[in-house]
């Protein structure tokens, strides 16, 4: 692949499978910076480590096609139920840790119920709930009561 596009198109498609909607939500780019990038229009350079750490691939990979897709950790093999907590940088190549799923009250059957849509809109809105709650004085005990 030789195009900043091809590689994010093929990153998100094939290695992930999401939409461009998805991307965006959780790289936090808006999606026509996905699809501008992936049309080839701009090359987004300065929202590529976003784009590439919600991915899980290396940027250097993105960026310049440099290097392998994916890093591999020798003899790390996570059990389920696991999600992706956070990517840390290790010599330009973005390692994934690990984290046990998140919700009490939500099952992971139910999450892989929804469409792509429905999980992109509800990671919207966990996004935005918890920028509201980080950003005032609600106790997240409270929060849980609200009525929504």
């Amino acid at each position: 692949m030789k195009t900043i596009a091809e590689r994010l198109k093929y990153a998100r498609e094939s290695h992930k499978g999401w939409t461009q909607g998805k991307l965006a939500v959780v790289a936090g780019v808006s999606q026509s910076t996905i699809g501008n990038i992936e049309a080839g229009i701009r090359e987004g350079r300065g929202s590529l480590p976003k784009i590439a750490k919600a991915l899980a691939i290396s940027h250097d990979w993105l960026a310049d096609g440099e290097g392998e897709m994916l890093a591999v950790i020798a003899g790390y093999a996570p059990t389920p139920p696991v999600v992706p907590l956070a990517i840390a940088e290790t010599a330009k190549t973005y390692v994934l840790e690990w984290r046990a799923w998140p919700f009490e009250t939500v099952s992971r059957e139910l999450w892989d119920s929804l469409t792509e849509r429905q999980k992109g809109e509800a990671e919207f809105f966990i996004k935005q709930l918890a920028g509201a709650v980080s950003s005032s004085n609600t106790q997240p005990e409270k929060v849980q009561k609200m009525a929504y």
